[in-house]
């Protein structure tokens, strides 16, 4: 049977941050950038040795953790899962959301491509 398209699968609207983390797991922490996030959990890019279901805490600047386990893993890229989704008004939340580039392009809507938000025509820029 074929998984659910995107647009089903995802539960929250995903953004794109600017913003560098760490990521701590089994008594280690590795540097790691966040490359978009949602209530639920992060993309990070530049992470290596992290497997499926292994426990993590993210580490903002500010010092904020936020707890989660490896939803998945390919490569430097890793998605985490927040054990419970966070609020908007959560300082980890508003964190991210400061980082957010204010552009209509740096918002992922469930099942579309960052490209695909982009103008059909350069003429229309």
């Amino acid at each position: 049977m074929k998984p659910p398209p995107l647009v089903e699968r995802r539960k929250f609207v995903r953004k794109t941050p600017t913003i560098h983390a760490f990521v701590h797991c089994r008594g280690r922490f590795q540097h790691t950038r966040i490359t978009d996030y949602a209530a639920g959990g992060v993309q990070v890019r530049g992470t290596f040795g992290l497997h499926k279901a292994d426990p993590v805490e993210i580490e903002l600047m500010s010092g904020t953790r936020l707890p989660g386990r490896v939803a998945w893993s390919l490569g430097d890229r890793t998605g985490i899962e927040f054990l419970e989704p966070l609020d908007d008004s959560h300082p980890g939340m508003l964190e991210l959301a400061s980082a957010v580039i204010d552009k209509p392009s740096q918002t992922i809507r469930s099942g579309v491509r960052k490209r695909d938000l982009r103008p059909a025509h350069s003429a229309d820029r």
